[in-house]
């Protein structure tokens, strides 16, 4: 089962186990599925669509300075501006911690009054 709202796509279902039921995720909640598995997968991986997918990962651990952050920025910015063209990014945040990068990106849909924030948080690996 699908639908369409705002431009978005689909019903999410989760099932519940331990109550036998089944619950659905309707719009947004489905879209902030939707977008985080789009930057969080490395692009080539997708079998069937090797453009799908971000190079986050390839940037997280270049040095935690103004220059990486700006270019995480522009990475987020295209690869949602590619997938959907429904958002409108107010803004993306980058904010450097003790081996974690935290993303946080403010966006809004087009033509309607719904906004969100979504927050990514890698955690960078250590060589010994």
């Amino acid at each position: 089962m699908s639908t369409n709202i705002y431009g978005l796509n689909g019903i999410s279902l989760t099932l519940l186990t331990n109550l036998g039921n089944v619950r659905t995720k309707f719009s947004t909640e489905k879209f902030r599925e939707d977008l985080r598995t789009l930057l969080e997968t490395q692009r080539g991986t997708l079998i069937g669509d090797p453009a799908f997918g971000s190079d986050l990962y390839q940037l997280l651990f270049e040095p935690a300075n103004s220059s990486t952050a700006a270019l995480i920025r522009q990475e987020v910015a295209t690869t949602i501006e590619k997938y959907y063209n429904n958002i409108i990014i107010n803004q993306v945040d980058v904010t450097y911690k003790t081996n974690t990068v935290q993303i946080l990106i403010y966006y809004n849909l087009f033509n309607t009054n719904i906004g969100d924030t979504i927050m990514l948080e890698f955690i960078r690996g250590t060589s010994t």
